[in-house]
């Protein structure tokens, strides 16, 4: 199983003071979302080294970098900020990885995979940065092998929110747009369903009332000071645990699924 608490690349591996490598390996280190998102996807999709793995909008590639570090797999990040790639290309070079990484716009280029190169596909976090998310998930459908799986995790319709009132107000990536305020899942099950793809194979509600709180107040913090941001984000984290064992309200703000070919 992929430890969830200690794949933050840039803030872990590349720290030379011991003491800040121990709390960070304790604690982890990446923002509350990516904590919950990397919780899920760990726990519900196991990794090994023959997997070919393609990460759409990888950003950062830190969970391109991880599967390749924890599973050896070769993982092919891709996204559209070019800033945002050469993170992950010097973490790749330094550990010498099984990732790579490509700066493309998937909806407006086109990706010269033959069809059935990929064993696992993950879109995580977006569907809701593409004008047409459905001819998305058809492509990964062609480029999956049989049995592959793709993994999606979204927004759904009707947030809650207790500070925030759009999605855009705390994801500020630049260039990065945000598209969709969300998803209905009987859109996306309609989707993959069109695309030929299995979507009943696991799925669950994540984002409860909880972690929205404890994620837009960290978010808040992270606007004033940074440091602080650090400080308290390892402090939080028990409630995230919380929000996952007792949810508190009937649907969440998000949703993980895998489908499978």
């Amino acid at each position: 199983m992929i430890s969830t608490f200690r794949f933050g690349w840039l803030e872990y591996f590349l720290k030379k003071n011991p003491f800040i490598r121990l709390w960070q390996f304790v604690f982890g280190v990446l923002f509350l979302h990516s904590r919950q998102i990397s919780y899920n996807l760990f726990t519900m999709v196991n990794f090994g080294s023959r997997d070919k793995v393609l990460d759409i909008g990888c950003g950062d590639g830190n969970f391109s970098n991880w599967i390749s570090y924890c599973a050896r797999a070769e993982v092919l990040g891709v996204d559209r900020l070019e800033n945002r790639l050469e993170n992950a290309r010097r973490v790749a070079i330094r550990y010498k990885l099984r990732s790579k990484f490509r700066c493309i716009n998937i909806e407006s280029e086109d990706l010269d995979f033959p069809d059935e190169t990929f064993t696992k596909i993950l879109l995580i976090d977006v569907l809701e940065h593409l004008r047409k998310p459905e001819i998305i998930i058809s492509k990964c459908a062609r480029w999956l092998r049989p049995d592959g799986i793709l993994v999606i995790s979204a927004p759904l319709l009707n947030q809650k929110s207790w500070f925030f009132k759009e999605s855009g107000d705390y994801f500020i990536y630049g260039q990065d747009y945000h598209y969709h305020k969300g998803f209905t899942l009987k859109l996306i099950r309609n989707w993959l369903g069109q695309s030929g793809l299995q979507y009943k194979v696991r799925e669950r509600e994540i984002f409860f009332a909880l972690y929205q709180l404890t994620w837009e107040f960290s978010e808040k913090i992270r606007r004033i000071s940074p440091n602080l941001y650090r400080l308290i984000v390892p402090l939080l984290h028990p409630l995230l645990i919380f929000d996952r064992l007792w949810p508190l309200g009937q649907q969440g703000n998000g949703f993980i699924l895998i489908a499978k070919k």
